[in-house]
């Protein structure tokens, strides 16, 4: 049995693989009992050995993918086990620009116990609003920068350029008054725009939540980003300017897009619902 495993452990440094993901592959290879019972194997045999064990699905894929790598290191048949439907588990929110100005409103005088001065006022209402138009991850928006903001032609711009791709999303007359009262305060940090890091905006957002139930929406950078999503197909936008915009692939963004779309039929079938009733 040892012998097999440093056998199965050079075809695996052969294939160029890491460290760690040989020590999984023939840890999971070990724990199914395949190396003792190799004569034996059958498709069957290890879709019931897979099946057998209780453990998440990233556990379960990395099992069949080590799997598969003995099979072909045994120069036996890959197996093909059925595929299960994924469901999309993930919560759509989309938060309007009603609701944004209602989170602005109460942010301040449903919890009188978060003291707050109006430059701090200020800083939040435009983390807050920049989050909404932009719909960047939070990655992106912690790197963003003051050369970022920019005011050509009497169009206020942001512009991004990540990875060779250059982004620009134009924005309104409202977004740039609120863009120049923030850096008439603020506008001397060094590291980004908005003098924040991670720490920073997971705290600004923890107490953003305590409106979660006010408003029935829950606040966060994803929903935020969902709701730009959103913004920008009523808009009339493509998938492929979508797409680009939130810099991501275009599979991934037709997923995203069904997924909002189910949400407001959704929403529009439950509203009908009680009008139905009454009449």
């Amino acid at each position: 049995m040892q012998e097999m495993l440093l056998k199965f452990k050079e075809y695996l440094k052969e294939e160029g693989l890491s460290k760690e993901s040989i020590r999984k592959a023939i840890s999971h290879v070990g724990s199914l009992g395949m190396i003792r019972d190799s004569s034996a194997l059958s498709k069957g045999m290890i879709i019931e050995l897979i099946n057998a064990r209780k453990c998440s699905e990233s556990t379960r894929n990395q099992i069949i993918w080590s799997v598969r790598n003995y099979l072909r290191f045994m120069c036996r048949t890959d197996i093909c086990l059925p595929k299960e439907k994924h469901v999309h588990n993930r919560k759509i929110c989309l938060i309007t620009k009603e609701d944004l100005r209602e989170i602005l409103d109460r942010l301040y005088s449903s919890y009188q116990r978060w003291e707050v001065n109006w430059k701090n006022k200020l800083r939040i209402k435009s983390i807050l609003i920049f989050m909404y138009e932009l719909g960047l991850t939070v990655k992106e928006f912690l790197e963003l920068r003051h050369e970022d903001f920019q005011m050509e032609h009497d169009q206020f711009s942001v512009v991004i350029s990540t990875n060779g791709s250059r982004r620009e999303f134009f924005l309104d007359k409202d977004t740039y008054a609120v863009w120049l009262d923030y850096y008439q305060f603020f506008g001397g940090h060094d590291n980004n725009a908005f003098d924040l890091n991670v720490r920073k905006f997971k705290r600004l957002f923890a107490k953003l939540r305590r409106l979660d139930a006010l408003l029935g929406k829950e606040i966060s950078p994803r929903s935020l980003r969902h709701s730009f999503a959103y913004n920008c197909l009523q808009k009339g936008k493509s998938v492929e300017s979508i797409s680009h915009l939130l810099g991501q692939n275009i599979k991934k963004t037709k997923r995203y897009l069904k997924a909002i779309s189910l949400t407001v039929s959704k929403a529009a079938d439950e509203e009908k619902q009680p009008k139905d009733k009454q009449e």
